[in-house]
C-alpha cells in the first residue's frame, strides 16, 4: 500500500512539474504597447511612441480572411467617427498578404486609417505571436494593453472600452488628435 501511494504522489507531482515547465515555456502575453516602428503602405514609419497618451486600436487582418474582410466597413465607419474623439487605430496586415494586393485593397474599400505590412512577421512577434486572425488589440492611452481578442469584433463591447477611455482623455490630448500618416 505504501509503495502504490508513493508512486500515485510521485506521478501527480511529475504531471503538476511537466504542466508547470509547459505553462512557463508558452509566451507570455504582451501587456504593454511594444516599442516598434509600424511601415506604412507607401514606406512611411510610425513609431508606436507616436500613439501614446491616446487609446490605440491595432487590428490584424489579412485580404484573404473573409472574417477580416466584413470587419472592414464597420472598422473604416469607427474610425471616421472616433478618430476626431481621439481614437488611433492602425490595421496590420499579415506577412502573407502581398503589398501590392493590400493597397488595392485599401484603394477599393477608401481605408482612411493607418495600415501597415508586416512583411518579416516582426509586428505580430513583438505583440507576443499573432498567428490566429482577425484579431484586434486595444491599447489605452498608458501604453497598457487594455484588451486583447480574437474573432469578430464585439462592437458594443468595443465603443463601450474605446468611449470610457476618451472621456478621460485630457481636453489637450483630444485637441493634440493629428492626422495620421495612412
Amino acid at each position: 500500500m505504501n509503495r502504490t501511494l508513493f508512486l500515485v504522489v510521485v506521478i501527480f507531482a511529475g504531471m503538476i512539474a511537466a504542466a508547470w515547465l509547459w505553462r512557463s515555456s508558452q509566451a507570455a502575453p504582451v501587456r504593454r504597447l511594444p516599442a516598434l516602428a509600424f511601415t506604412l503602405l507607401g514606406g512611411a514609419k510610425l513609431p508606436t511612441s507616436a500613439l501614446h497618451n491616446q487609446p490605440l486600436l491595432v487590428v490584424f487582418w489579412s485580404v484573404s480572411c473573409p472574417p477580416c474582410v466584413a470587419e472592414v466597413p464597420r472598422l473604416a465607419a469607427f474610425y471616421r467617427e472616433l478618430h476626431p474623439l481621439g481614437l488611433n487605430m492602425v490595421a496590420v496586415a499579415m506577412p502573407g498578404d502581398p503589398p501590392s494586393l493590400v493597397l488595392d485593397f485599401t484603394r477599393r474599400f477608401d481605408i482612411r486609417y493607418p495600415v501597415a505590412l508586416d512583411i518579416d512577421g516582426k509586428v505580430a512577434r513583438a505583440f507576443g505571436g499573432v498567428d490566429e486572425i482577425p484579431r484586434d488589440i486595444l491599447v489605452g492611452p498608458d501604453g497598457r494593453i487594455a484588451e486583447d481578442h480574437l474573432g469578430r469584433i464585439d462592437w458594443g463591447q468595443l465603443r463601450t472600452r474605446v468611449e470610457n477611455m476618451l472621456n478621460r482623455l485630457p481636453a489637450r490630448a483630444i485637441s493634440g488628435s493629428r492626422e495620421l500618416p495612412g
